[in-house]
């Protein structure tokens, strides 16, 4: 027979039991809402950061140098592609008003495009604790690549210039078999090419320079202008516009080696800011 104590005891094991239902299904929904927020916000975070890249990456189009690195057993090594002229350069005003008004509106979001350190007539690019790449697009144009740290100097240069227009003569600078600096210059333009390799002397400035009717492209390597370890390339206006050229300098073994422009991109989106450095375009190897 049913006694009224077992149904007390069947009805409030009833009741523990819906309890601790309804206590479960209250922690799993603010569990879901919890991972749904974070969900939300990363894929709000992860946008930001898409947007940031992609500005940086228009930017560094713009600006179209092209750098690689990598190490061997004992040596760092910078390769860096580029070219007289880059057009480009001198319209990065107009991709920051595009940058933060168009394409900001069109996708919902606060832009900032820092390029004030860019647009002035000189792209500075950083290797961080390591060297320095100028390139004054004013004229006359101008690549200044040199060494911040003493301690940490490049022992070896290979220069590759390419050119469309004719040579008329060079003035070669003068090798120095008992020099620190270890050199291999390559030239080609449509009817010469000039192959040279030796060691120079980095405390003084050696120039090479290449005579065209309408000017010169001139090659600095060594010590100038207040810099040390530096390598020069500078054309005159009348020498042909696309020359094209690449550089690799080999240093003594760096643990990382990180590169970016004087410029950042910044997005904020969906309370989720991301601010990028703006870095060089990939040279493939």
């Amino acid at each position: 027979m049913f006694s009224a104590e077992k149904g007390f005891v069947l009805t409030i094991s009833v009741l523990m039991i819906v309890l601790f239902a309804f206590l479960f299904s209250q922690a799993f929904s603010q569990s879901s809402f919890r991972q749904d927020a974070v969900f939300s916000q990363a894929s709000s975070l992860e946008k930001s950061a898409f947007l940031a890249d992609n500005v940086s990456f228009e930017a560094a189009g713009f600006l179209g140098t092209r750098v690689f690195s990598e190490s061997d057993s004992s040596n760092s090594i910078i390769h860096i592609s580029d070219s007289f002229s880059r057009p480009l350069r001198s319209k990065l005003a107009e991709l920051k008003d595009f940058a933060e008004n168009d394409f900001a509106k069109a996708n919902n979001a606060s832009v900032s495009l820092d390029v004030s350190g860019l647009s002035d007539g000189t792209a500075e690019l950083y290797f961080e604790n390591l060297a320095e790449y100028d390139f004054s697009y004013e004229e006359p144009e101008r690549v200044d690549f040199y060494s911040i740290q003493p301690s940490a100097e490049f022992s070896r240069i290979d220069l590759n210039i390419q050119s469309a227009g004719a040579l008329s003569d060079v003035n070669a600078w003068q090798w120095n078999p008992e020099g620190d600096l270890e050199l291999n210059l390559y030239y080609k333009d449509s009817a010469v090419t000039v192959k040279t390799s030796g060691r120079l002397d980095s405390s003084a400035e050696n120039l090479y320079v290449f005579n065209y009717a309408g000017g010169s492209l001139r090659v600095s390597v060594g010590s100038f202008g207040g810099k040390e370890n530096a390598l020069r390339i500078e054309k005159d206006s009348g020498v042909d516009d696309l020359i094209p050229f690449s550089l690799s300098a080999f240093y003594p073994l760096q643990e990382s080696l990180e590169y970016y422009y004087n410029g950042e991109a910044s997005v904020e989106q969906l309370s989720s800011q991301k601010t990028s450095r703006l870095v060089p375009l990939a040279l493939e190897k």
